[in-house]
């Protein structure tokens, strides 16, 4: 990394200056965050795989409807196709998807 010169600094070294702690802090929050959603991202990822192995080694699965789905259990198997799909953002920063919202119909509707 390159050294910056006072004259650009106005004459304090830049790791000093009150901005400098501000942008680092925001750089290590905004890599935490990433590394936080990279996990996730690989972990559901893993899931995936899992479940889909585990479709292949079975002989048959068995799929609930979405009519059915409640607060009862925590995991549902369901199998649906994808009419409507969309990517909210937040009010004050449109460039970071808020949620992903879908509308899904039920594969014994289809």
């Amino acid at each position: 990394m390159g050294r910056c010169t006072m004259s650009q600094t106005r004459g304090e070294p830049i790791n000093s200056s009150p901005a400098f702690e501000n942008i680092s802090a925001d750089l290590t929050n905004l890599l935490e965050n990433a590394n936080k959603k990279v996990k996730k991202i690989i972990t559901e990822h893993e899931q995936i795989k899992m479940y889909s192995m585990a479709a292949n080694n079975a002989d048959q699965v068995v799929f609930d409807e979405v009519a059915e789905i409640n607060a009862s259990k925590e995991s549902w198997n369901i199998r649906v196709k994808v009419v409507i799909l969309w990517k909210p953002t937040y009010i004050n920063n449109p460039n970071m998807v808020a949620s992903l919202d879908m509308i899904l119909i039920d594969q014994k509707v289809i």
